[in-house]
């Protein structure tokens, strides 16, 4: 476990007890130069900025489109997590959770393409999830001391998953999350203190 991780793993996040049966496939630090965040609220604002021009990049087209062809987003949330009876981790959240959730239970996706669903926005971490025929994933975004984490957590649904997540580690690693990076910094740095998250009422 590498030190980052082992900070990651050490801070009280939620999603540590609420998706402890989720591998944590990515863990990267968010630059924020300039200022430090106030909340997870105003760096959600510009990460879901970026993940939608990146969605109108080539690989998240070609993605978008083989997809389709595969029939693979034909049913997204209608499966159960894999190895559970729940549909989504929001039915694991318990009546404290819901009482501090800063997003409305039928916040719409803040992406058009794929559909995500918030779980739960709390004051210094928010965690998304997206299911389809072959991965039930989270997104998780979180601050503290003046810093900023993107965690992703994955179940897979077979041998093919596991294949097809191995496959574009490359991309992943090498063009997808140092993009994101790139973007989410210079909006960070370009954007004004405050930003309100689109997932809130």
């Amino acid at each position: 476990m590498s030190l980052a991780e082992t900070a990651y793993r050490a801070h009280p996040w939620r999603v540590h007890t609420i998706a402890h049966d989720f591998h944590l496939e990515d863990l990267w630090a968010l630059r924020l130069p300039g200022h430090a965040p106030s909340g997870v609220d105003e760096v959600l604002e510009r990460f879901w900025s970026v993940f939608k021009e990146l969605g109108n990049g080539g690989f998240m087209r070609a993605r978008m489109k083989i997809g389709k062809a595969l029939g693979w987003d034909d049913h997204d949330f209608a499966l159960p997590i894999p190895g559970c009876t729940e549909k989504s981790l929001a039915e694991r959240l318990d009546a404290q959770d819901r009482a501090k959730n800063l997003a409305r239970p039928d916040a719409p996706s803040p992406v058009a393409s794929p559909r995500v669903k918030t779980v739960y926005v709390f004051r210094d971490e928010a965690l998304y999830e997206f299911s389809n025929d072959t991965i039930h994933g989270l997104l998780h975004v979180a601050t503290a001391d003046g810093a900023a984490t993107l965690a992703v957590y994955v179940k897979w649904r077979g041998v093919m998953s596991r294949l097809y997540m191995a496959a574009i580690w490359p991309a992943r690693h090498l063009v997808i999350y140092p993009a994101m990076l790139r973007r989410l910094e210079r909006a960070w740095t370009s954007a004004p203190e405050g930003a309100r998250d689109p997932c809130r009422g």
